[in-house]
């Protein structure tokens, strides 16, 4: 059963790459990111929003980069 729980967090994170997209606070560029780096990279959540800790493909710093919907 742990396989299925695996595979089902697997697609999600497929899923959530594919429809979400990321804005630099630094730059205000937006971007996309990779399956892996989606599965890998640290995240939070606020009241306001999701962010993960990202670089940034535009302006090359390391942000807090706010979460977006596709």
């Amino acid at each position: 059963i742990s396989l299925l729980i695996i595979i089902g967090l697997l697609f999600l994170v497929l899923w959530h790459s594919k429809k979400t997209k990321y804005i630099c606070l630094k730059c205000e560029k937006t971007f996309e990111i990779s399956f892996f780096t989606d599965l890998i990279g640290p995240h939070w959540f606020t009241f306001f929003g999701g962010y993960k800790y990202l670089k940034c493909p535009n302006c090359k710093q390391k942000i807090k980069a706010k979460e977006i919907k596709n």
